[in-house]
Parts: C-alpha cells; sequence; structure tokens
C-alpha cells in the first residue's frame, strides 16, 4: 500500500509506504499545520503523517475508520460505517460518540462555513446533518443519490456527492435541492471527492513609461485599474505620493499624460 504526493505539476512521487502502517487506506484529510491523516480501513488505525511523510499512530479505534474530516479547531471526526457512528477525536487523540443518530452506513463527511458537519450514508442513501454540537437536523438530501461514498462543499455553499454505484456526481444547492448531475463522464465507481478553488487571478500591473521633450505617458492595464499610481523623487529613503489625476481609458488601458516635473520622477503601481 502506497501514498503519493502529486503537487500541481503532476508529476507523483512516494509520500508513505506500508513500512508506515497503511493497510486499505481509505478516508483522508489534512490539519491546519500539512499533517496528512490516514483512516485504515484494514485494520483499526489512524495514521497521521509530517508533511516530510514520517508516520506515526494518530488513534487506535476499536472499528475500521472511513471519512475523516477536520473542524475548524483542529478536532478530526472519523466516519464509523459498521456501528453507525460519527467518531470525535481532539488533537490529542482521546475520542467520543459525536452522533449516532439516523446513520446507516456512513462514508464521507464534510463540514460547511457555519460548522455543520454532513455524512453521506452509504446504505440508506441520504446525506444527513448535524450540528457543531452534534445534534441530529436531519436529512439534508435523499433524491439523486445512489449509494453516496465521498462528499465535499464549495466556496458558495454547494454540496457535491459522489454516487458510488450511480457512477455520478450530484450537486445540490445550501439548501439542499437536488441539482441534477454534475459529472457523470469518465466516472466508475466514484468515492471521496474533494474541492480544488480557483487559483487567484493576479491583474496585469505593468507600467509603462515613454518620456518625449517636456511631456511623460504612464500607461497599465484595465484589469489593474484599481491600483493606485505614485510618484517618488528618489529611491534611496523614497517617499510615494498618490496621483490623484484619473486616466483616460483607450484600447484597454489606463493612460496618463503629464509634463514632466523637475528633478527625477519615479512612479509604481500600489494594489488596492
Amino acid at each position: 500500500m502506497k501514498l503519493s504526493a502529486i503537487p500541481p505539476g503532476g508529476v507523483s512521487s512516494v509520500f508513505a509506504t506500508n513500512s508506515n502502517w497503511l493497510y486499505a487506506s481509505t478516508g483522508l484529510a489534512v490539519d491546519n499545520a500539512d499533517n496528512v491523516y490516514v483512516a485504515n480501513e484494514g485494520s483499526t488505525i489512524i495514521n497521521k503523517f509530517k508533511p516530510s511523510g514520517v508516520g506515526t499512530v494518530f488513534a487506535t479505534t476499536n472499528f475500521s475508520a472511513e471519512g475523516l474530516a477536520f473542524d475548524n479547531v483542529g478536532n478530526l471526526y472519523v466516519a464509523n460505517f459498521s456501528d453507525n457512528r460519527i467518531v470525535k477525536f481532539t488533537s490529542q487523540g482521546v475520542s467520543s460518540v459525536f452522533a449516532d443518530k439516523n446513520l446507516s452506513g456512513p462514508m464521507g463527511l464534510a463540514f460547511d462555513k457555519n460548522g455543520n458537519l454532513y455524512a453521506a450514508n452509504f446504505v440508506g442513501n441520504t446525506i444527513e446533518k448535524f450540528s457543531p454540537a452534534g445534534a441530529n437536523l436531519g436529512v439534508f438530501a435523499s433524491t439523486g443519490l445512489n449509494h453516496p461514498f465521498g462528499i465535499a462543499f464549495d466556496s458558495a455553499g454547494y454540496l457535491y456527492a459522489a454516487n458510488f454505484y450511480g457512477n455520478t456526481i450530484e450537486k445540490f444547492s445550501p439548501d439542499g435541492a437536488d441539482l441534477g448531475v454534475f459529472a457523470s463522464t469518465g466516472l466508475k465507481g466514484p468515492s471521496y471527492i474533494t474541492i480544488v478553488p480557483e487559483p487567484t487571478v493576479v491583474p496585469d500591473s505593468s507600467l509603462h513609461i515613454v518620456a518625449s521633450g517636456n511631456q511623460i505617458s504612464l500607461s497599465w492595464p484595465v484589469s489593474a485599474s484599481e491600483y493606485i499610481l505614485q510618484v517618488a523623487t528618489n529611491l534611496s529613503s523614497p517617499l510615494w505620493i498618490d496621483l490623484t489625476v484619473s486616466p483616460v481609458i483607450q484600447d484597454l488601458q489606463c493612460v496618463l499624460t503629464n509634463k514632466l516635473t523637475s528633478g527625477s520622477q519615479f512612479y509604481r503601481l500600489r494594489s488596492p
């Protein structure tokens, strides 16, 4: 059994192997310190791996652990499939039963932005909702599910569920309305899923300066129109001053033309 690390470039490497006690691994979760936790369905061990890949035993259970999820204060929640429970572990590995109502073969777990925990009932074909204190808040979703396995929220609060036997990923609104099949092509027994956030797009803030005679022309892309143009008279101990003159928009460029003042001038764009 191996656990692989795959960077954004797509080239994988072995992160951990059997020598680190991996055995029929299922659920996986990462804490705020980038430690990786692995549920071993084939044993009663939950492993913890440092970012370097060095492994330790985080907790020994009396059940085969499935889905894992962290809350926002570092507690780990584990789906106990066979006993129809969700078990909570503190960061020190101390366990307690978090929920045991209306669970039928729980697998995937996910938290919403309000701290409510959702559990995919693999056997019951529902997604159950629990408060941060563990109170059962009832069925969140039941239509469109065919043995749901992994679940995940996007940043807008929509929930996605992997239908293991249906070979689809179903999408639900923040209030649990079934929005239909999100994806089906190329899927065969989808299990755990995750949401990858969109990369932050940094506007092109290239500042172009053209001087001719006693005129200077400054231009920068309109995508950086919220940026602030500043000027300084030296760079050894610069005092940057905001220029409040509004540029003219020409061919998707912000353009500002002024007469040159005496002495050297330095210009820059500052992000808002």
